[in-house]
């Protein structure tokens, strides 16, 4: 009992220094399965759009089944456009927000799902703002170059973060995500476009 009385007061003191402490020291890095996971999908989606755009005559990159519909080229710049802005997002708010346990909990989607989710083209939706395409790329080769300059910077980010993915949080079409969540979200959206360039290719009237 003495012993305890003593050592009371100091254990009282750690404790309340610890609280004091920046909560990243605490920070959950990611394993080294996440980090393998998602480089992997980001460097495949890269090889997908490259290949599915590279080559392609002027007929085909502007061409569209109707005017309702996107062009390859349009399809290709929206992908660029929303690579820069949501890495943004994650990087800028989701990361910079305090780690929250109560808005952790809120995160009910599992990160397993979110590419099947994502990439499924049977549901469709409207896009606007800042992300609709406006046809800025004269040809492939100009949006090839800007797509593998934004993929690069979020690749070269996944690799050698040591940021807290996981406790960070934000809201999502999907719900509540954590940050490495959201960079699934930004991969998987990628490929949900490249299907629909493949789809532009496959249709009857595209130029051969």
């Amino acid at each position: 009992m003495k012993l305890m009385k003593k050592w009371f007061p100091l254990m009282v003191a750690l404790m309340f220094m610890i609280s004091l402490m920046p909560t990243k020291l605490f920070a959950q890095e990611l394993s080294k399965e996440e980090r393998t996971y998602l480089l992997d999908y980001l460097n495949k989606t890269k090889d997908d759009y490259i290949k599915s755009i590279k080559g392609l005559s002027d007929a085909q990159w502007h061409y569209k089944e109707d005017t309702s519909r996107w062009s390859v080229a349009e399809c290709a710049e929206h992908i660029i456009k929303s690579e820069k802005m949501l890495r943004g997002y994650v990087l800028d708010s989701v990361l910079t927000s305090p780690v929250d346990p109560a808005k952790k909990a809120e995160v009910k989607v599992k990160t397993e799902d979110i590419a099947k989710m994502i990439e499924d083209r049977s549901k469709k939706f409207k896009t606007g703002g800042p992300l609709i395409p406006k046809d800025i790329y004269a040809t492939p080769a100009e949006a090839l170059k800007s797509f593998e300059e934004e993929r690069n910077k979020t690749i070269e980010y996944v690799k050698s973060t040591k940021d807290d993915l996981h406790g960070h949080v934000g809201k999502a079409p999907l719900g509540t995500l954590d940050a490495y969540q959201w960079l699934v979200f930004l991969t998987a959206h990628s490929a949900r476009h490249i299907k629909q360039i493949n789809e532009v290719e496959t249709a009857a009237g595209y130029p051969k």
